[in-house]
């Protein structure tokens, strides 16, 4: 099984999505946050391909 390539974007399109976002955040700023974005980007990728069949999901919270 091949492994998928690491998902990347672009520095105009992480601009246009903060920009659109509202974030106001200048050129150094965006720098530093565009490679945390895409390490969440293939952790986010990884838990959209797991097929969970017919299954229907439940999250619960109990409190101890």
């Amino acid at each position: 099984m091949a492994e998928n390539p690491e998902p990347q974007i672009s520095m105009e399109e992480f601009r246009f999505m903060a920009d659109r976002a509202g974030l106001g955040m200048d050129q150094s700023e965006l720098e530093h946050l565009k490679p945390i974005y895409e390490l969440y980007l293939q952790y986010t990728a990884m838990v959209h391909s797991v097929d969970f069949g017919p299954e229907e999901m439940v999250v619960e919270f109990r409190p101890d």
